[in-house]
């Protein structure tokens, strides 16, 4: 029988390259730490780390070991967790969400989630819905609310999606902005605007990149950002120009909403691994979003 405490000292060597390292994050003294990687490599009869220049480095058999029981250790600590809440009667789902999205489902959905539920505590993780998909995929998150269209699908079985409302991209402009009073756009006609755009992991910015490589414009980018906030203030200042849900924007003062001329919709979904075992609570959660129907 493996003892757990070596398996995590084990893991916090391999993360930190360094013996010193693992033993400061875990308040724990150096030669505790040699002593219990020398005896789990005596159990398991593999090398697990050589040394090299001071600092300590995975073996072959010490990266595969390192895999695969990082991803027990993961499992075992969400478990404890689960337990821990169960005993408090409030159990944590971890729900990704794009900031944007959250701005406009957060106020009805999820307090109605709070009356409908209040054994589970809801912990969010925000990001964009592409990185949030991966997360999903290594399961460091339980769920997620994201966006796609016929413009940009996901393509993997491994996901269950469980669509709960759809939304419009839009091309938003300042009130004293020349394009204000337009009704809809191409995206040719914006080939000259300095443009903000979210940044990597953001299903906007693979959108737009796409529309704007189609049409063979180079788009005039002045920033990359997540933050929806500053955005909206260099719209509203009329420094530059950007690419909104029509549900955010009506969230936002100072900023003008247009169509483009083939409309850029998307749905938002509720997304889950549907290969996991997920627990009473996370199932829950899923219900609660398919009754909202």
């Amino acid at each position: 029988m493996i003892n757990l405490n070596k398996v995590q000292y084990f893991i916090a060597v391999g993360q930190h390259a360094s013996v010193s390292g693992a033993a400061r994050a875990l308040h724990v003294s150096q030669p505790a730490v040699s002593d219990a990687i020398k005896s789990l490599e005596k159990d398991l009869g593999v090398q697990l780390f050589r040394r090299i220049r001071q600092r300590v480095h995975l073996t072959e058999d010490g990266k595969v070991y390192f895999d695969k029981m990082s991803a027990v250790i993961k499992e075992f600590s969400s478990i404890n967790n689960e337990m821990r809440n169960m005993g408090t009667h409030k159990i944590t789902v971890r729900l990704g969400i794009p900031p944007m999205i959250g701005s406009f489902v957060f106020p009805h959905v999820f307090t109605g989630l709070e009356k409908a539920r209040p054994d589970i505590n809801l912990e969010l993780k925000e990001g964009g819905s592409i990185e949030l998909l991966q997360e999903i995929y290594s399961e460091s998150i339980d769920l997620a609310i994201v966006a796609d269209s016929s413009r940009f699908r996901y393509s993997n079985s491994s996901m269950s999606f469980l669509k709960i409302s759809s939304t419009e991209l839009m091309f938003c402009v300042s009130p004293e902005h020349r394009f204000a009073d337009k009704k809809a756009i191409d995206i040719k006609d914006i080939k000259d605007e300095r443009l903000l755009l979210f940044k990597e992991g953001y299903i906007q910015k693979e959108i737009i990149t796409t529309c704007f490589r189609e049409a063979r414009i180079e788009p005039k980018v002045i920033l990359y950002t997540n933050q929806v906030f500053t955005i909206a203030s260099f719209i509203q200042k009329n420094i530059g120009t950007s690419f909104l849900y029509s549900d955010a924007v009506k969230l936002l003062e100072g900023v003008v909403p247009i169509s483009f001329k083939k409309k850029i919709e998307l749905d938002l979904s509720l997304v889950w691994k549907a290969s996991r075992a997920h627990y009473s609570s996370v199932q829950g959660v899923i219900r609660y979003f398919s009754g909202l129907h």
